[in-house]
């Protein structure tokens, strides 16, 4: 199998996982996409850095909507909104804040909303307990389980990052990992 030929299979997997995450089909049937696909710092140069920011972005929406209706989001509305905004059929994914779950699935978000605009109650994770909560997750009992991670904040820090970086570096290694910053409906992705 030549360079192009490889390169186009391992594609091919990576939009069937795009698919199944963003239109609805179960994440448990896959299970060799990881290690068949590249690692997410050889997917840097090309588009695949970007494929889940559709799921953000209508995240992104749903927050803005009920912040705007409610003046605020609680911390236990997190997993209804992250299921919306995924879709109802897309297998289940692990949350962060939100029901404790002792199973691993293929995708894990880690929400912080810490901004008054968007926080209501307490339960909320600021943006370095959520980056905490990544690490434990991705190298503690999920490690090689969940292959995706989706770091979601309203308020960067970046020397928490700076904390976690090298681990953070360790997971990309192993699984694909994005971070993205919301204010109201728009959604930056952060360079990590």
């Amino acid at each position: 199998m030549n360079y192009i030929s490889l390169c186009s299979r391992q594609d091919r997997i990576w939009q069937d996982l795009v698919r199944r995450t963003a239109f609805g089909f179960g994440l448990e049937e896959k299970t060799s996409i990881r290690k068949e696909n590249k690692p997410d710092s050889e997917m840097r140069g090309n588009t695949k850095m970007s494929e889940f920011r559709r799921i953000v972005e209508k995240l992104a929406i749903l927050i803005d909507e009920l912040k705007n209706n409610n003046q605020g989001i609680r911390s236990d509305d997190i997993p209804r909104i992250v299921q919306e905004a995924v879709g109802h059929g897309s297998g289940e994914i692990n949350c962060y804040p939100g029901i404790p779950s002792s199973r691993c699935y293929d995708i894990a978000l880690f929400i912080s909303l810490n901004s008054p605009s968007y926080a209501k109650g307490k339960g909320h994770l600021n943006c370095r307990q959520a980056i905490e909560k990544l690490v434990q997750h991705m190298q503690g009992n999920c490690h090689r389980r969940t292959r995706i991670a989706l770091l979601i904040t309203d308020n960067w820090d970046p020397a928490a990052f700076y904390d976690w970086e090298a681990n953070i570096r360790n997971i990309r290694a192993e699984a694909h990992v994005e971070a993205y910053l919301l204010a109201g409906r728009n959604v930056s992705e952060i360079n990590l």
